[in-house]
């Protein structure tokens, strides 16, 4: 799998956001909210995910940093790539230092 890094406008925002690929699918780090960071994961073109928070943990907490976000996003890829649920674990958001 490789990553290629291309740029598209988020039609919600002039700020041009960087949009990576791996295999049929693809992601964008995005703001949520003043502070926080989200994901969205595209397959064909359609959008698949949007991750507004943290998942497999309690409340709706946005992600710290696009870096941890991106984290998240690309294990998510990879699972869905190799045939296996979306689905985060606490013990992977551990793994990836997104939680303590």
């Amino acid at each position: 799998m490789f990553t290629l890094p291309f740029f598209l406008k988020d039609k919600s925002d002039t700020t041009v956001i960087k949009v990576k690929q791996q295999g049929s699918y693809r992601y964008i780090a995005v703001p949520v909210g003043p502070q926080g960071w989200g994901y969205r994961i595209y397959k064909d073109e359609k959008l698949y995910i949007f991750q507004r928070s943290i998942p497999a943990i309690s409340g709706t907490i946005p992600f710290a940093s696009e870096a941890d976000a991106e984290k998240v996003a690309k294990r998510v890829m990879a699972k869905l790539e190799s045939g296996q649920s979306p689905a985060m674990s606490k013990e992977e958001l551990k793994e990836l230092k997104i939680i303590e």
